[in-house]
Formats: C-alpha cells, structure tokens, sequence
C-alpha cells in the first residue's frame, strides 16, 4: 500500500510483514510524513538503511503517488486539540484505498475468526500428553502451528501477493491449501507411507488416522494409550524433516529426496525413542 514498481525479485518481497513505522515517522514539528533518517532506524536498522537507498538514490522503488499528500502538505490544525498523529491515522482512513476494505474479507483469509474454536475442540489430555511426549524443540513448535491452521500455503500467500500462483510448487497441484500442504502432496505422502511400513506395520493405521491426529491429536483406536507418546514422537519428527527439506527445495533448490528424508526421520527417531525408553514395538 506504500510502494509501487517494486521488481518481483527485489529483496523486499521476502519481508511481506515489514513495518511501515520502522521507516517512515510523522513529524509533529511540521506536521508532516516523512521517512526516518539513518540515526532514527531504530528496528531493523540495515534494511531501512537498504530501502532508503532503494528509494532516495537508485530510484529502483517509488513510494505510491498518494503518500506525496502527507509528505508536502501540512496534515493538521495547529489550532486543533487532537493529536497529530491520531490526526493522520484518521485521514488515511479517509482515503479511498481503505473504502475497498472488507473485514468480512480479511477474516475469510486470516481465518482469525476461528482462532480460539479450532484448539478448543482437543481433550485435555490429549494436550498433556503432547507437551510431554519427547518431541524435536522445533518438531513440537512446527505442530502446534499446524493445530491452529497457521501454515504458509501457497493458497494463502497468493492471496497475500507473496507468490503468483496458488499451486502447489512441490508436485504441481492446481491449489496448495491447508490439507494438501500439510498431508495430501503426493511427494509429501511417498514419506509418509515409509514411515508407516517402518514404525507402524504390526497396527492396521490408515494415512486418515495420521491426518486426523496432526490436526486433532486424535488418537487412532488401534494404538493403546500406552504407545500413544511413542506415536506423537514420530508423527512429530517426519512432519518436521518434511518441512526441512521442503524449505530446502523452495529456498536453495535441494531436490525434495524421499530417501534422504526417511534418514534423516530414522536418525532423529532412534536418538529419541531410545534416550526416552520408547524403543519397543508398537
């Protein structure tokens, strides 16, 4: 809403939730927008330093048309009580730009409205057992991201203007949403089915058991309560090295290997399941 001509290889792309308030500050000396000199980036100090010379001396991003109204242009009565910056606040709203804005909308993306429903449905002791089950700090992390929906789909970055395409850039699916960028990616599930032949070949699970207990903990009514931990342990662990070279492949163009993927789940697995005495059978 700041910028325009920004390249689609430009570094701030990469920074979609950038604060405006980290670079630009109203001054209420003049009563006017301007953008933050090198002794006032407070917060990430090298890419405002980074931008400044993007905008000021290469000219490669320009600030948007509108913004030149608060720049030049005085934006408050002095003889007004209100606050300055509340005075600003206010007249950007006023705009035209922020009479596109729907909430209705916003909430259907964010999908914040149903923030607090979807860990509501999860038993208590489900969620005791998930804290306590030996689990990779960042595995543990990755999960309780996927039992609040807070996954970077391409569906959604899409919508945000951070990719151009909501498919799938693993297998090329049309729709990269929430259930096939956590499970459903036939290269994600070639692990998956691995992962079953080895840990979980004596029980008759299904590839549904699994997503159900990623996005409920639901507990498959074939595993005793007794091995439910040694469950939550490897479920935990592929998710997390499915993300790893997931991110391998998007960033630095790591082939997404299944066979070095099963290793790596292997190696993390043993470490844990024999450190917390879980190596028995299931």
């Amino acid at each position: 809403y700041l910028l325009e001509n920004i390249p689609e290889n430009h570094w701030l792309t990469r920074y979609p939730a950038f604060p405006p308030g980290d670079f630009f500050l109203f001054d209420s000396r003049v009563n006017r927008l301007r953008i933050r000199v090198q002794d006032e980036f407070i917060t990430r100090p090298q890419l405002c330093k980074r931008l400044f010379k993007d905008i000021i001396i290469h000219r490669t991003v320009r600030l948007k048309q509108y913004l030149w109204t608060f720049i030049t242009t005085d934006q408050t009565d002095n003889d007004s009580n209100d606050n300055s910056e509340q005075n600003l606040i206010a007249q950007f709203r006023a705009l035209p730009l922020w009479s596109q804005f729907s909430a209705s909308v916003y909430r259907q993306i964010s999908k914040g409205s149903i923030y607090k429903n979807r860990l509501s449905v999860i038993t208590q002791s489900s969620f005791d057992t998930f804290w306590i089950a030996p689990m990779l700090t960042q595995g543990r992390s990755l999960w309780y991201r996927i039992l609040n929906q807070k996954l970077p789909t391409n569906q959604y970055l899409s919508q945000i203007g951070t990719v151009n395409s909501p498919s799938c850039r693993l297998c090329g699916h049309l729709t990269d949403d929430f259930d096939h960028f956590l499970f459903f990616c036939k290269s994600k599930q070639t692990v998956w089915l691995s992962v079953m032949d080895t840990y979980f070949s004596e029980i008759d699970l299904s590839l549904d058991d699994i997503y159900h207990t990623l996005i409920s903990l639901a507990k498959p009514t074939k595993l005793s309560i007794l091995k439910y931990n040694r469950y939550l342990t490897i479920l935990s662990t592929t998710q997390w090295c499915i993300w790893s070279y997931y991110w391998r492949f998007i960033l630095s163009a790591v082939p997404f290997n299944p066979i070095s993927i099963i290793k790596l789940i292997d190696l993390h697995c043993n470490i844990l399941l024999r450190t917390h005495h879980l190596l028995t059978d299931l």
